[in-house]
Formats: C-alpha cells, sequence, structure tokens
C-alpha cells in the first residue's frame, strides 16, 4: 500500500514538473525570434501530450477495478495522447504532408475504441461447477495483468485464462502451469462458464502441460484459451 502510495506521488510530482515546462515554454515565445520560437511551440505540444497522457493514466490507476467500464475507457483516452505524442513527432520533425488524415485516422480510432469499451457488457452470469464437464474460469480484472488482457476485446472484459475439470483447476501461478483441488470458486473474483463433457484425450492434453513455465509464447492465453475454444460445447 505504501509502495502504491509513493509511486502516484511521484506521477503527481512529474505532472506538477510537465505542467511548469510547458507553462514555461508558452512563455517563450513571447521572447524568441520565429525559427526559435516554432522549436520552443513543437516542444511545448509534446510536453502537452505527455502530461495529457500521464494525467488519464493516473486517473485510470486510481480508478477503483469495480468500475472497469470507467478503467478501460480512460485506458483508451490514455491511448490516445500516447498516439498525440508520435503524431507531434511526425507533423512538426518529419513534416508529413497531410497531418489532417492523421488525425482524422486518430480520431475515429479513438472514437470507436471508446463506444466499444464503453458499450460492451461486463456482468455476464457464471454457471455453477460441476463434476464431467470442462469449464473457463476467467479472472475478473483486479491487477494489471488481467486489466491488459481485458482491453483485447477479442477476450472479452475478463482476465486470465483457468480451466476446471473434473475438480482440478488448471492455472498458471509463480511462473508455472499447476494442477490445484477446487471445490468452490469465489463469485466475486470469477466468472465461470460451462464446456463440453470431458474425455480421456483432453484431461490427458490437460496433465501433460503441469509444470509449463510461462513464458511470452507459452502462457494462458496461448496455451489454455485454445484448449477452452475446441472444448467449449
Amino acid at each position: 500500500m505504501k509502495s502504491r502510495s509513493n509511486r502516484q506521488s511521484r506521477t503527481i510530482s512529474l505532472l506538477v514538473l510537465l505542467v511548469m515546462l510547458q507553462l514555461a515554454c508558452r512563455h517563450l515565445l513571447t521572447f524568441l525570434p520565429d525559427r526559435e520560437a516554432e522549436l520552443i511551440w513543437n516542444v511545448a505540444d509534446i510536453l502537452r501530450a505527455v502530461g495529457m497522457s500521464a494525467s488519464v493514466a493516473l486517473c485510470a490507476a486510481l480508478t477503483p477495478w469495480h468500475n472497469l467500464r470507467l478503467k478501460c475507457l480512460l485506458a483508451a483516452i490514455c491511448g490516445y495522447y500516447m498516439s498525440d505524442i508520435a503524431l507531434c513527432a511526425l507533423w512538426y520533425w518529419l513534416r508529413i504532408p497531410s497531418p489532417l488524415i492523421s488525425g482524422i485516422i486518430q480520431g475515429a480510432s479513438f472514437s470507436v475504441a471508446g463506444l466499444f469499451y464503453w458499450y460492451r457488457s461486463y456482468r455476464q452470469p457464471s454457471d455453477q461447477l460441476e463434476m464431467g464437464r470442462l469449464f473457463c474460469v476467467r479472472h475478473i480484472p483486479c491487477n494489471p495483468q488481467d486489466f491488459l488482457i481485458s482491453l483485447f476485446g477479442i477476450y472479452g472484459p475478463n482476465g486470465g485464462y483457468s480451466l476446471f475439470a473434473n475438480g482440478y483447476l488448471y492455472k498458471f501461478s509463480n511462473g508455472q502451469l499447476v494442477r490445484r483441488k477446487v471445490t468452490t470458486l469465489t463469485a466475486i473474483s470469477y466468472h465461470v462458464i460451462r464446456g463440453s463433457r470431458i474425455n480421456a484425450d483432453m484431461i490427458g492434453e490437460l496433465d501433460s502441460m503441469i509444470g509449463m513455465r510461462w513464458t511470452w509464447r507459452k502462457n494462458c492465453l496461448t496455451t489454455l484459451a485454445p484448449i477452452w475454444r475446441k472444448h467449449r460445447g
């Protein structure tokens, strides 16, 4: 808790510094010749985009996890301003011929993402666990990793994948895939979806992955999610 407070304090200090630098740049514009003024204007515009990105990112970080809709929308706005940083560099330094077109694409992309995050469903009914069937268990986002997974719309609003079969939960924990005995799951923390009936091949495939180390290429999205899509029924 203390470390989180320290990170927030550092972020706020950075925002104050960015605002002061931006104001200083704006003030210098009235005293410099045209050539130097153009450079200061470019720097001030980029500082504005950086400051807005950091401000919205801080708002997203401070938004409670139970308000996931607003958190995702703020992340989309943060992405908009982060792309604004790149566009400022393209406009001012690379002199791209048509900033208007890139601005329209940027605005349209944000509008689509914003509408998607605002109107998609964040509360879905869970099924009850039972023997003899495969269940997909999605963690309701409460940490940055699950939040990043939630931002990818193709995976739905929930976080990482686990699979429940015959009383055991197959999941990645502490960097490797484990199998744990489970009887109940907390409804407030997980979303459970019922799949097809279990067979020996399915259990054999899951058991063969026990002990697998987590990597960028081997994780819940690349190993457990494909099994679920194949046996979701």
